[in-house]
């Protein structure tokens, strides 16, 4: 492998996925990069990674993490010359061939400006400055969206709109300390030590969720299932989505990014422009947090596991945040992919690691590569 490629998949490694999970793996073939995925084998994942298709068996948020490594390395191509050809599920005898890039160079390719902030892509979860974003932040983030082949973009700026997505966002964090599925889940996903983090490389390290380091001992209490049931009897989940509420609010700009359709190729192509725009928040010095439970946790409340998992009341409570978020951002209709918030912020004040390069990555040919 010669130091271009390395390069290109360096850079699409550091790409953002759901829990850190990083649902990919890599296989070299000369100038062709073969992206196969690696869906998590949990049942409770389903919740977060269903397609609302009841044709499909795809795991939307999965896909649209390995559209993110797909931009991340078609970026990063730039930088080195190539252009990249991207044939998405080339082989049907082979449905876990996500997608092939077919690298060639190009004297003509220019480095996407972006291509320099691949690295410094992160997830801030602080609060941010309230202030609007200015109009020339507005526009880098609405032209980064303008492949109307890979979805759409929507921006709120309006104080009265970003409370009520705020409170909207919340109901998943109610439900994540109130739901034993979910609790167990999400805090398996944790690492509480950099020595855990490193070992694991998967999941949240702690730090990382911007908690007040006096939550810290009661945040490792919470994650025994009879600790947390005292303390839903005294309403502490509401507390908790109260106070998320409150950093949610905490945002110059909400954003949705709409897919053009259910199947696992549209999640992936979304999954790009999200990659897009985020890196593009990143180059004009903004932070941008996710906000996306609410509308994958409605997804996957309609499969087996979510009627297992979650009442029919909290079904129906996710069901209607969904509505209203789409109604909100004037989106009926439309098949919502990723909600964000994006302000001004102080830098996170850590960062999750991740799988090494050898894990993740084959060289099955090196020749001409």
């Amino acid at each position: 492998m010669n130091d271009d490629i390395r390069f290109i998949l360096e850079n699409a490694l550091t790409a953002p996925s759901g829990d850190n999970n990083q649902p990919w793996h890599w296989v070299v073939r000369g100038h062709s990069l073969e992206l196969w995925s690696r869906f998590s084998d949990e049942p409770i994942n389903s919740l977060y990674s269903s397609s609302s298709s009841s044709s499909s068996s795809s795991s939307s948020s999965a896909y649209l993490a390995l559209g993110t490594a797909i931009e991340n390395a078609s970026i990063a191509g730039t930088a080195r010359g190539y252009r990249t050809a991207i044939s998405y599920f080339p082989d049907s005898a082979q449905p876990t061939l996500a997608a092939v890039l077919t690298l060639s160079k190009d004297e003509s390719v220019q480095p996407s400006p972006l291509s320099n902030v691949l690295s410094k892509r992160v997830t801030n979860r602080k609060p941010y400055r309230r202030d609007p974003l200015k109009p020339d932040e507005s526009a880098k983030l609405l032209d980064a969206g303008t492949d109307t082949e890979l979805g759409e973009i929507r921006l709120l700026n309006d104080r009265t709109s970003i409370n009520k997505l705020a409170a909207l966002a919340s109901l998943h964090d109610a439900l994540m300390f109130s739901v034993k599925g979910l609790h167990d889940y999400i805090f398996s996903h944790i690492n509480w030590t950099r020595r855990e983090d490193e070992r694991r490389r998967v999941g949240f390290y702690f730090p990382t969720l911007a908690a007040p380091p006096f939550t810290w001992g009661a945040m490792q209490l919470l994650r025994h299932w009879w600790i947390m049931r005292l303390g839903i009897a005294l309403g502490l989940h509401r507390l908790i989505a109260l106070e998320q509420r409150f950093v949610y609010r905490r945002a110059g700009t909400y954003g949705i990014v709409l897919a053009r359709g259910d199947s696992p190729t549209d999640w992936m192509r979304v999954g790009r422009l999200v990659e897009r725009i985020w890196l593009a928040a990143t180059n004009a010095g903004l932070s941008l947090q996710p906000l996306t439970g609410v509308i994958f946790l409605t997804i996957g409340s309609g499969t087996e596991e979510g009627k297992r998992t979650l009442t029919l009341d909290e079904r129906n409570r996710l069901k209607e945040a969904r509505e209203n978020i789409a109604r909100i951002f004037g989106a009926q209709g439309k098949t919502l992919a990723f909600m964000f918030r994006i302000g001004r912020a102080k830098p996170p004040s850590a960062h999750t690691s991740r799988r090494p390069f050898e894990q993740m990555v084959d060289i099955v040919n090196q020749s001409g590569a």
